[in-house]
């Protein structure tokens, strides 16, 4: 990280004269993060002379939403698995995409806590962050932060209409003929399922958290109603079990964030009976989100595409599809 100051200006003046204003940026394996409009954090405690430590620069991003900067400051390459920030309360759980799970000696990475807001009194938060590193796993480090966030509590993040599908059990795919397996993209991932047998009424379930992806495991074969709420930014049911979904029945007001690619990839089976459209405010490419789905044909007017760019084999095989309301 490097900072200008201006002339005759030490760095402690800059820092609470331009503090709020700082752009931090981490390089990871190439990728550059980005944290601007920091403001909310007062201080930083604990950390001190763990393997993976949070840094004292971040704060609050463009979306008023909490970012951390993780540091890897031991003496070999570790694998982040989650940080977990509380209020005493509430919990938030952030977990690292797949392929940034490995955090390199001196190498740093940004955790963005999307279901964690600025405002509200100045309180104090505890940080646990879970690590692998040399053979040794589910290792701690702890701290806190202070600052004004605070943690939507779960009662108003589940407090939304749901992702549905209908999903048949008994079709092909890489679990057996009473599961289904609920994938996860990147980003952040903090989510309710709640599902209900379509043949028997008396079998369901309501599960949360969940941070990853999970395989629900239902008490007989059949058709079944599953509704997922809260924080699920990249839909992802390929490779498992694209064949078993037989119709997307709503989007609910879940948001789509990033490029989720293969979102329905080789859902075969799908038909579209929704008549909402999901927030792609956010979204940034589809690609391949409905790549072989070859009975969809839904109604894709009212999406946001304004900030796509990728959409690449979106629809190429979908052989139903008729493109009614997409505009790019």
């Amino acid at each position: 990280m490097f900072m200008r100051y201006l002339k005759g200006q030490s760095a402690i003046e800059y820092l609470m004269t331009y503090g709020w204003m700082l752009l931090v940026v981490s390089v990871v394996g190439g990728a550059i993060f980005a944290t601007v409009n920091q403001q909310g954090v007062e201080s930083t405690s604990g950390f001190t002379g763990e393997d993976v430590m949070v840094v004292d620069q971040f704060g609050a991003n463009s979306y008023d939403e909490l970012e951390m900067v993780l540091r890897n400051g031991g003496a070999e390459k570790i694998e982040m698995n989650e940080v977990r920030v509380s209020d005493g309360e509430n919990t938030a759980v952030w977990k690292p995409q797949r392929e940034k799970r490995e955090l390199e000696v001196g190498g740093s990475q940004v955790a963005t806590f999307l279901q964690v807001e600025e405002g509200g009194e100045t309180s104090s938060l505890d940080v646990e962050l879970n690590y692998d590193m040399g053979g040794l796993e589910n290792l701690e480090s702890r701290g806190s932060i202070t600052g004004n966030f605070q943690i939507i509590e779960a009662s108003e993040f589940y407090d939304m209409d749901p992702f549905v599908l209908h999903v048949n059990s008994t079709r092909p795919g890489s679990t057996n003929d009473t599961q289904f397996e609920i994938g996860t993209g990147g980003g952040n991932f903090n989510y309710q399922v709640q599902w209900e047998s379509l043949e028997d009424s008396s079998e369901g379930e309501i599960i949360d958290p969940l941070t990853g992806a999970h395989t629900l495991n239902f008490d007989s074969p059949g058709m079944h109603r599953v509704e997922i709420r809260g924080l699920y930014p990249e839909p992802l049911f390929y490779p498992e079990d694209p064949k078993k979904i037989e119709t997307l029945e709503a989007w609910g007001d879940i948001e789509i964030v990033g490029n989720p690619r293969s979102m329905f990839q080789d859902a075969v089976n799908m038909e579209a009976n929704y008549t909402d459209t999901p927030d792609t405010s956010r979204a940034t490419g589809l690609n391949r989100a409905f790549l072989n789905a070859e009975d969809f044909n839904g109604d894709l007017s009212g999406w946001d595409t304004s900030n796509v760019e990728d959409l690449g084999r979106t629809f190429w095989q979908a052989s139903d599809f008729e493109g009614e309301g997409l505009e790019t």
